[in-house]
């Protein structure tokens, strides 16, 4: 079971909710075999949710648009949203064409480093940032390229990672996440921090994951570090430059702080999307000013949103499942 499943159906008896585990779906438009799926009930109202992050309002096609960061950024700037500048690079490109469609859009752009990553990802898998020469975003585009992936080339932002979560059509959390760090003891090397980090990263999440892969080997080598080196106390590090919880990166909830115009960006993409639960990540240099001052971006709707970091942030925690289940089901007698 989805640990966003599992800790609905572990919330559901203190929020008055009954909880049906349901046989796994045969076929579903968009969610593959097998699907962990559960009926909530409370009063006369009832909700059927997949992997505790699912929910019946999502079209297929919906969830097509929000899964094709190309085509949401479209939708976005129709809507007078801002999205950073970007370049689909299809995944049917021969090699020796990419050049040619990819340098241009390299010397006309503003930004002084790119991203690369895959047309559909998630989690931050295969994402691949602070590339600032031709040779680097052509190694990355051709290497997903080589893994049958569509590409997209996007104009890296300055600022800070922000992650928004809408549950009723309102923004009901926020966070910025930090890239996954280690900090030292004085004895222990890089490697078994990390080892110790990942084992407290799955506590909150046994989806989750802090490993060393190729990425941060590279980022600890421009730190003149090695796994092997030994940190002094107190000493920080980061191990991985994409700010993803998922690879091990730190929630710091920033609800309370966040500007009122980002709660007025989330109303309008959830009324123009007929879309009740989803989560925006975005840059921002400081998400406490107005966003157009800080030429905040957004990168990416999220229909199937991930939300349990919200639930062991930072600063602050959330009790999502309640909220969940009060636009589910409405609110308890």
């Amino acid at each position: 079971m989805d640990p966003h499943q599992r800790a609905l159906v572990k919330a559901a008896p203190r929020l008055g909710v009954t909880a049906t585990v349901e046989p796994d779906l045969e076929e579903h438009p968009f969610v593959p075999a097998p699907a962990d799926v559960v009926t909530y009930r409370r009063n006369d109202a009832s909700a059927r949710v997949i992997h505790g992050r699912i929910f019946a309002q999502l079209s297929p096609e919906t969830d097509a648009l929000c899964a094709d960061k190309a085509r949401a950024k479209r939708f976005l700037e129709a809507l007078g949203l801002p999205t950073p500048a970007d370049l689909l690079v299809p995944r049917d490109t021969p090699h020796k064409s990419c050049a040619a469609m990819v340098e241009p859009f390299l010397h006309d752009a503003l930004a002084r480093a790119f991203v690369v990553k895959p047309l559909d990802g998630t989690n931050g898998e295969g994402v691949y940032m602070d590339l600032t020469s031709s040779a680097q975003v052509m190694r990355r585009v051709v290497g997903l390229l080589e893994r049958g992936e569509d590409v997209l080339i996007e104009e890296q932002a300055p600022g800070q990672d922000l992650r928004v979560q809408v549950i009723g059509k309102q923004l009901v959390a926020a966070c910025i996440r930090e890239p996954a760090c280690v900090i030292g003891d004085g004895t222990s090397t890089i490697a078994e921090l990390a080892v110790e980090k990942d084992l407290r990263v799955q506590q909150n999440n046994p989806q989750n994951r802090l490993l060393l892969d190729e990425e941060s080997l590279r980022l600890l080598a421009d730190q003149d570090l090695e796994p092997t080196s030994i940190l002094a106390r107190d000493q920080k590090i980061f191990v991985k430059r994409v700010a993803n919880i998922g690879q091990g990166g730190l929630p710091v909830d920033v609800t309370d702080a966040l500007h009122p115009e980002y709660h007025a960006w989330c109303a309008t993409i959830a009324e123009a999307l007929g879309l009740d639960i989803f989560a925006l990540d975005l840059i921002a240099d400081n998400a406490h000013d107005p966003p157009m001052k800080t030429n905040a971006v957004i990168l990416e709707i999220n229909a199937q949103p991930q939300w349990l970091h919200h639930t062991f942030s930072e600063v602050r925690t959330h009790d999502i499942p309640a909220l969940l289940f009060d636009a589910l089901l409405g609110a308890p007698a």
